[in-house]
């Protein structure tokens, strides 16, 4: 579950592996399963719905691709 902490930032508190890391230019914090895939994240946790789910965890067709680190993934196959 995510929450808008008190500094405006959206924060997961479900536990697990702490990271931060931007994601479209704010800071998030990330406390969960290392292992969740990238897609469920930003779809299930933060809202973001640009990247679709076509095959999980296929890694077919290509419709949850998204930047990180300048390079495409597939965001169906990719851990947090």
């Amino acid at each position: 579950m995510s929450v808008l902490n008190e500094n405006g930032r959206w924060q997961l508190v479900n536990g697990g592996t702490p990271m931060k890391f931007t994601l479209n230019g704010e800071l998030i914090e990330f406390n969960g399963d290392p292992e969740t895939p990238l897609l469920t994240f930003l779809r299930e946790e933060i809202g973001i719905l640009s990247a679709k789910d076509g095959c999980a965890p296929q890694a077919a067709c290509g419709c949850c691709t998204v930047q990180l680190e300048d390079k495409a993934v597939l965001s169906c196959v990719t851990k947090m």
